[in-house]
């Protein structure tokens, strides 16, 4: 049988570029598709199939597919997060060499396994270009294209890297346990589970990252307040403390440093865009 095609206009209608996410959790038929598709594994691991070949993914790994890849997935896990990028090479048409440039480099390399600096910001970009996505202003795509022009380099990069060193700390399991245990991840709590003392892990962490772990967990914690403000009508008060602020005038402040916005102002904008929609 073969594999069935997808396109993108299946998707998200009219659009060049989508972003959307993925639990991995119900297994899929063995499909293709008419466009290219990053998909970013955030939280879990599980099993992706692509061109007949298993691979085993897990958080911080890439998965590249190139139109006309086949592939098919399913997680073991209950807790699985994957961000799916899809675009069309249309996205790339007053440069398509660059495309075809990155294309090429990534070409035989279906799965890339991030180092944990590059982790940290590939997870921004993506936050980045979800927000212009959401926002729909004018250029924001233009603005998304560039992001995704990032990633690919990143990508590149990171391919390039991995030839010539190997990576002894890997910090994925330890990011995937932050994820999972948000509301109650405690610094001192990671560096156990690293088997390093808490003094020795949070400089080995923020060597690694090029973030302090505290600021890292708060930034995690924003993050999840954030889809709670724009996706629930729970009162602001009580998302502070679901996602492990037990101070509401700190969760406040830090709020305000990492948007520019107080939580109320912020529910509001997002509010007055999707009534414009």
């Amino acid at each position: 049988m073969k594999p069935r095609v997808y396109s993108l206009d299946y998707i998200a209608p009219n659009k060049l570029l989508h972003i959307s996410h993925d639990s991995k959790t119900t297994e899929t038929d063995y499909h293709t598709h008419e466009f290219f598709e990053i998909a970013y594994v955030s939280m879990g691991s599980y099993t992706h199939r692509i061109n007949s070949v298993n691979h085993q993914v897990k958080r911080g790994d890439i998965i590249f597919l190139k139109i006309g890849d086949c592939h098919s997935y399913k997680s073991n896990e209950k807790v699985c997060k994957v961000t799916n990028i899809l675009f069309y090479p249309e996205l790339f048409k007053n440069n398509p060499e660059v495309l075809e440039s990155y294309s090429k480099k990534i070409n035989i390399h279906n799965i890339i396994h991030l180092n944990s600096k590059d982790i940290h910001q590939v997870e921004s970009l993506i936050k980045y270009m979800e927000y212009e996505e959401s926002q729909k202003r004018s250029d924001s795509l233009e603005i998304m294209r560039r992001y995704l022009d990032i990633l690919l380099l990143i990508m590149t990069r990171s391919i390039n890297e991995s030839q010539n060193n190997d990576y002894k700390f890997d910090i994925s399991p330890l990011l995937n346990y932050i994820a999972q245990n948000i509301k109650t991840v405690k610094p001192k709590d990671i560096a156990k589970k690293s088997s390093y003392n808490s003094a020795y892990f949070s400089k080995l962490f923020k060597d690694t990252m090029g973030i302090n772990l505290v600021k890292y967990i708060n930034e995690k914690r924003i993050d999840a307040a954030i889809k709670l403000i724009t996706e629930t009508d729970e009162p602001i008060e009580n998302i502070a403390i679901t996602v492990g602020f037990n101070e509401v005038n700190y969760f406040y402040k830090l709020f305000k440093q990492y948007t520019g916005c107080t939580p109320l102002s912020f529910r509001k904008n997002d509010n007055n865009f999707k009534d414009k929609e």
